[in-house]
């Protein structure tokens, strides 16, 4: 989406040719202005998608570790009922959740 708008990505930040430059004063033509008040729309809807992907990468990862510290304290278990009945079924919910 940040190259169909003709932005870039810096930082994690969605970036334009008018980043950080505001065009202001009075020899500032009218279509520049407009295409400033543009590229402010696509900046900011790009990183609004920026930071919701990074939110749910971090929920995910969050989910994840979780379970597979759970996982961990099941290695040792040795009755196939309860491996293939309970953690099995357990984390394949999860995975699927996440």
């Amino acid at each position: 989406m940040a190259r169909e708008h003709g932005l870039g990505i810096q930082d994690g930040r969605a970036v334009g040719a008018h980043t950080g430059a505001a065009p202001v004063g009075p020899n500032v033509p009218q279509n520049v202005r407009d295409a400033y008040t543009k590229e402010l729309g696509h900046v900011s809807e790009v990183n609004a998608l920026i930071e919701e992907a990074l939110r749910e990468a971090s929920q995910a990862d969050g989910k994840a570790s979780a379970e597979l510290d759970k996982l961990a304290t099941t290695v040792n278990v040795a009755d196939t009922s309860q491996a293939h009945n309970e953690i099995l079924v357990e984390a394949s919910h999860v995975e699927f959740d996440i």
